[in-house]
């Protein structure tokens, strides 16, 4: 789907797509949107109008008029009835946003999907959709490279405009200090949540006391230091045991838990139900391949 988005757009080497939702729909056939999803490429929804729910990394969203939701690639998919919805989707490879404004944009965002009412709330957003919108259109219109290099550039700089008003940096108690050294903590989580599983491990990782890293994630997201690591080693199940064919027993191994019997425990005590009956009542009705665990980009 992504291939054939990308040829679609005209701009297949710079992996970037402009798409209405009605244009998706006639696209693709209904199959391709159902049953949980994970793309090696990142979407951007922008809604003018109507209403529907979609579901990303298992968190419900009611998308209505002036909302933006972004799924990241690796993230996981249920589309709602996107026949709903008027407005755009924007798919783009994380790959065609400079390294320095993915960064930035990444640390902005955290773990948020869903920009309730952006596009209405700021000027700026609503015409860096409109910009978005006018340069696809030109590229159908008036093929140029001058075009092709400008849209993700405008994609890059709506994604910095939709940051600025991120919940996160928004908080009037987080000093520009405090928020270095919690994103530091949450760029390690990242990447190291599969072998390093206790706040011990990350204070001595980043040069920290477990009291002072535990008091800083506590602050920031109301969770301890270990609750996080448990969070995102819980996500990732979830997203294997509905998005590969992989055992219960591998998935405990991927994520560094060797013995089957401990994980499925650990698993039913978070999520209250087995790992087999999450993946039976979650799972794809075919399976794609498996996205790569705490991979970062370059």
């Amino acid at each position: 789907m992504a291939e054939e988005l990308y040829e679609r757009s005209g701009n297949p080497e710079l992996g970037v797509a402009v798409s209405t939702f009605g244009e998706l729909l006639e696209r693709h056939a209904g199959a391709e949107f159902s049953g949980p999803q994970s793309q090696a490429f990142d979407l951007l929804m922008f809604v003018s109008g109507g209403q529907a729910e979609q579901v990303v990394d298992f968190a419900r969203y009611r998308l209505s008029a002036g909302d933006v939701l972004w799924v990241r690639a690796g993230q996981v998919l249920e589309w709602g009835d996107i026949g709903g919805l008027a407005g755009d989707v924007v798919t783009f490879s994380p790959f065609s946003i400079p390294p320095i404004t993915w960064e930035t944009v990444c640390r902005r965002a955290g773990n948020q999907n869903h920009w309730l009412g952006a596009a209405t709330a700021s000027p700026d957003v609503a015409s860096g959709i409109a910009f978005i919108r006018s340069i696809a259109e030109k590229m159908r219109t008036q093929p140029s490279n001058a075009w092709r290099v400008a849209l993700p550039q405008a994609v890059s700089a709506l994604l910095l405009t939709l940051t600025v008003n991120s919940d996160f940096i928004c908080r009037s108690d987080v000093s520009s200090a405090q928020l270095s050294a919690y994103l530091s903590f949450l760029d390690a989580l990242e990447v190291e949540f599969t072998t390093r599983q206790t706040a011990q491990e990350y204070a001595e990782l980043l040069g920290y006391s477990t009291k002072t890293l535990d008091r800083m994630a506590r602050r920031y997201a109301g969770r301890s230091v270990k609750q996080m690591i448990d969070d995102r080693v819980m996500l990732e199940a979830k997203r294997l045991l509905v998005h590969s064919d992989l055992s219960v027993a591998a998935i405990g191994r991927r994520l560094g838990n060797a013995d089957a019997g401990n994980f499925a425990r650990f698993f039913a005590h978070h999520a209250e139900v087995s790992p087999a009956e999450f993946r039976r009542t979650h799972g794809l009705p075919s399976r794609v391949p498996t996205p790569a665990v705490g991979t970062v980009r370059e």
